[in-house]
């Protein structure tokens, strides 16, 4: 299995932080790396990615525990590739946030899954959190300067 952990200082209040990671449906309207997102029979959604140019269709499955700011996701794919990320929400000094991010490769084609880690995994959960943090920031900007 291959590891991948990042913790980042979100200037912006804990709910709203987790409002943007937990509201999945919207994603494809708010993250430019998610293209579709769509629910099929089995409560399960299917994930269209894009990682650089390449199209990445996965299965995602996430459970939400709005009392503790947790998201948990599993993601399936092609050739029995399995991964999971738990994010979590956490207040931080002052009126900010901490988005902590734990994503694990459980199976991948590729032996120990480091490469899909390192190059695919982590850039997209990479872009996640900057687009997380810049559209936290910019809604608590957006409401002091016009308030």
């Amino acid at each position: 299995m291959s590891h991948y952990q990042r913790e980042t200082t979100v200037n912006a209040s804990p709910d709203a932080v987790f409002r943007l990671l937990s509201g999945c449906d919207s994603w494809p309207s708010l993250l430019p790396h998610v293209r579709s997102l769509q629910s099929d029979p089995t409560w399960s959604i299917v994930i269209t990615l894009v990682w650089r140019w390449i199209p990445l269709s996965l299965s995602l499955v996430q459970r939400t525990v709005p009392q503790q700011r947790e998201v948990e996701q599993r993601f399936g794919g092609r050739f029995g590739f399995r991964a999971s990320c738990h994010w979590r929400v956490d207040a931080g000094p002052g009126e900010t946030a901490v988005l902590g991010l734990e994503a694990t490769v459980l199976r991948s084609f590729v032996p120990g899954g480091a490469w899909v880690m390192r190059f695919v995994m982590r850039d997209l959960c990479d872009q996640t959190i900057s687009m997380i943090r810049l559209l936290a920031e910019a809604d608590r900007e957006a409401h002091v300067n016009f308030t």
